[in-house]
């Protein structure tokens, strides 16, 4: 099992076009040596050993200033392997920014996917709509998981 968590509070991920997703920032569980191999400046994770894996993700998205307007915005995020989307954007997450409801989560719940040996896995982010205004990731406990099932 491999477990990273986010450190970057900043960048804003809140664009038209995809943007990385910078949630590998701090390696909370590495204990299948040999696995895995992060990559925390560029936010990525290199798979060592080909085969099954289950990959779990949950992301908490806020204003980084609540004044700014980001009424009526919706991310939307996706697993790449080797920089091309495996899997349809996730978003089911709404900020309504009325009433100080200027955040919203997203969670990614256990999709399988095959990888080989020397894949790099990352994720992206991109606004699918809503406004302009700045969103980062909530706090440092937003999540990537990575887990070895066989072969």
């Amino acid at each position: 099992v491999f477990k990273c968590t986010n450190t970057d509070q900043t960048t804003n991920l809140n664009s038209g076009t995809p943007v990385p997703l910078p949630i590998v920032g701090t390696v909370e569980i590495n204990n299948t040596t040999g696995y895995f191999s992060p990559d925390i400046p560029g936010g990525t994770v290199t798979i060592q050993v080909a085969g099954l894996y289950r990959v779990t993700a949950g992301i908490a998205f806020a204003a980084l200033n609540p004044a700014q307007n980001v009424q009526r915005t919706t991310l939307e995020f996706r697993v790449l392997q080797n920089g091309v989307a495996i899997n349809p954007p996730y978003r089911n997450n709404y900020m309504r920014d009325q009433q100080q409801h200027d955040q919203s989560s997203q969670p990614l719940a256990g999709e399988i996917f095959q990888f080989a040996a020397g894949d790099v896995i990352s994720m992206d982010v991109s606004m699918m709509s809503g406004n302009n205004g700045q969103i980062v990731m909530d706090g440092t406990n937003n999540f990537l998981q990575l887990e070895f099932l066989g072969n």
